[in-house]
């Protein structure tokens, strides 16, 4: 037998490519990885935040008036500094629920420590549901969710508070 004179790979060469392939990885997983799990904890803190500093107000202007046809809500801003873009109202009609954005109906959200009282039609209301049969007695509860913004990227968080809603006095 024949044997043909093949060398290896010295030690050295091997060592080396190994620190620069795990160098590699290091800068990859850096670069890529690790800015998204940034991001990825930023909203959930903004959310956080959010739901622990916007809620309903039930002091009495968070009601329904059967004169008028309109619901009124009254929404409170605590101390944190929030990028608050918008707010969902859902409101509950037999069992399911529809959403309304306060963004849409031009609206400005509460400043810091702040509050606000908004009115929405029935109108308004009725189109989001798609029931032009729909009453203001028939509407049963509210909610809120905030709508916090990271950058260019909104993030809808969870439900804040809910109230039943009663005949404005």
């Amino acid at each position: 037998m024949i044997m043909k004179n093949k060398r290896g790979i010295s030690a050295v060469v091997a060592t080396v490519l190994i620190i620069l392939i795990t160098v590699a990885a290091v800068t990859i997983v850096w670069t890529a990885i690790i800015p998204l799990i940034n991001s990825q904890l930023e909203q959930g803190t903004a959310c956080l935040d959010a739901t622990q500093g916007i809620s309903l107000a039930n002091e009495g202007y968070t009601c329904k008036s059967t004169g008028t046809s309109e619901v009124w809500i009254q929404v409170k801003h605590g101390s944190k500094e929030l990028d608050l873009r918008d707010i969902q109202v859902s409101f509950t009609v037999d069992g399911s629920s529809s959403s309304v954005s306060l963004r849409n109906l031009r609206m400005v959200m509460p400043g810091i420590n702040g509050e606000k009282v908004y009115k929405i039609s029935l109108d308004k209301i009725k189109e989001t549901f798609g029931d032009s049969a729909l009453t203001i007695d028939k509407i049963e509860e509210v909610s809120i969710a905030p709508i916090v913004g990271s950058g260019k990227t909104e993030t809808t968080c969870g439900t804040t508070s809910t109230i039943e809603l009663v005949n404005c006095g």
